[in-house]
């Protein structure tokens, strides 16, 4: 449950936010949560990388589905990493934007 004073977009490791460990770890319920309270979900890490490109790229297609629903960009690119059109490609994953 969170709290009225929690910081949903403040940084943990390497800049990772709760929602884009939960979109890389493919925990759904967690990220619906974190969105209907307000996180941000186009916020990138330290190399660039989007909440929504973690989600991608490690598979976890309901997820992506879930951010796009809140208006996840998916035509941005980091330091070192591609837009997540084109990592979905890669993975197999097209099927995401079908």
């Amino acid at each position: 449950m969170l709290n009225r004073d929690a910081k949903l977009d403040s940084a943990q490791k390497d800049w990772l936010t709760s929602l884009s460990l939960a979109a890389e770890e493919g925990h759904l319920e967690v990220i619906r949560n974190l969105l209907n309270h307000g996180a941000s979900v186009n916020i990138a890490d330290k190399i660039g990388a989007t909440t929504v490109y973690a989600a991608v790229q490690r598979g976890h297609l309901e997820v992506v589905r879930e951010l796009l629903n809140y208006d996840a960009i998916m035509d941005i690119a980091g330091m070192g990493v591609s837009i997540p059109l084109y990592a979905a490609d890669q993975e197999g994953s097209l099927e995401v934007f079908l």
